[in-house]
């Protein structure tokens, strides 16, 4: 029986040595775990260094939205969201930025207004050097709070969810 075992474990790992590699993805997460282990994620495309963000129109980078999936509840300013999965724009070239939290996550629709939850106002504080392409990252600064950051040109901005 041991030989049986041994022989279709290397028969296996034989078959998915052979297997392709996935293809890289075009697009990146970042992660944010609250203290009970559940977790806001952001997936989005790293854009191009040459996009520009639109004057107030709501914008993702590369185009696209940024996709939120809350595991948990979270509050962002005065909306609660239940644990699901959203859209979420930037709106503002200049500062302060606004956050837009939309319902519509299919993939390839364009931005539907009559989907928005919440509009909320970023603050925002100047960056050292300057960021080339949008890039969104997660600060944990307490164990009930996530903050999502965006860096983009000399500005910096961020939004609180608080889970609830």
């Amino acid at each position: 029986m041991r030989s049986f075992v041994l022989s279709a474990l290397f028969v296996t790992l034989a078959f998915v040595g052979r297997l392709p590699a996935q293809q890289p993805s075009d697009s990146a997460v970042t992660t944010c775990t609250f203290a009970d282990g559940k977790e806001l994620s952001l997936r989005y495309s790293p854009g191009n260094p040459r996009d520009q963000m639109p004057a107030n129109k709501p914008w993702g980078p590369g185009g696209s939205p940024m996709y939120l999936f809350a595991q948990t509840a979270v509050t962002i300013g005065k909306a609660n969201l239940p644990p699901d999965a959203y859209s979420l724009y930037v709106i503002g070239d200049k500062v302060p930025r606004i956050l837009v939290v939309n319902r519509s996550v299919k993939i390839g629709s364009p931005y539907d207004p009559s989907q928005d939850i919440v509009r909320v106002p970023m603050e925002s504080g100047k960056l050292s050097s300057k960021v080339k392409a949008l890039t969104p990252y997660f600060v944990h600064p307490t164990a009930r709070q996530c903050n999502l950051r965006l860096y983009y040109g000399s500005n910096g901005a961020w939004a609180e969810f608080k889970e609830k």
